[in-house]
């Protein structure tokens, strides 16, 4: 009898040993996912922060990147990914050789507001750029194009953006 209630005993502290570390091990778990402000933050960023970028936001498919230029002041770039035509992306070399994203969209899309009053210097300069800035998502990266292609997949999983035939 004595050896019954101690195979007992033993048996309730293993069974309340195993709730314990089950429930220890589900409370810790980290789900593998990113979400959409880890994409856009990778994306800008790449694997180490940029210096010049102060603030990544994004919420309700609506992104805002802060950056600063230094001696031009701080400007905020808000995308709203709603409107991307995701069939459209594409990739090009900028003035200063670095890889962009262009994601043309359905309407204005893209607004540019500078701390210093520049925000007409940029629609002049778009005046002869021949691409409207605000027709389009255009996003310096730093990744190589099939990590870049990857963190989009995420957002555009989150904001589907419009439908196109091509």
């Amino acid at each position: 009898m004595k050896v019954l209630n101690l195979f007992l005993l033993l048996k309730n502290n293993y069974f309340l040993f195993f709730l314990f570390l089950v429930n220890f091990i589900s409370c810790n778990v980290k789900s593998n996912e990113a979400s959409p402000f880890d994409a856009l933050s990778f994306i800008i960023n790449g694997d180490f922060k940029e210096p010049l970028i102060e603030n990544v936001h994004f919420s309700n498919c609506i992104s805002d990147v802060t950056i600063n230029a230094l001696f031009f002041g701080k400007f905020t770039i808000t995308n709203d990914w709603n409107k991307a035509i995701w069939k459209s992306k594409g990739y090009r070399l900028n003035e200063n050789n670095k890889l962009e994203l262009v994601i043309a969209c359905s309407g204005k899309c893209s607004k540019l507001e500078s701390s210093e009053g520049l925000d007409s210097l940029f629609a002049f300069a778009t005046l002869y750029s021949g691409i409207d800035y605000e027709k389009n998502i255009i996003l310096e990266v730093r990744p190589s194009i099939q990590r870049v292609d990857k963190a989009l997949n995420v957002i555009k999983n989150y904001c589907p953006g419009k439908k196109s035939l091509f």
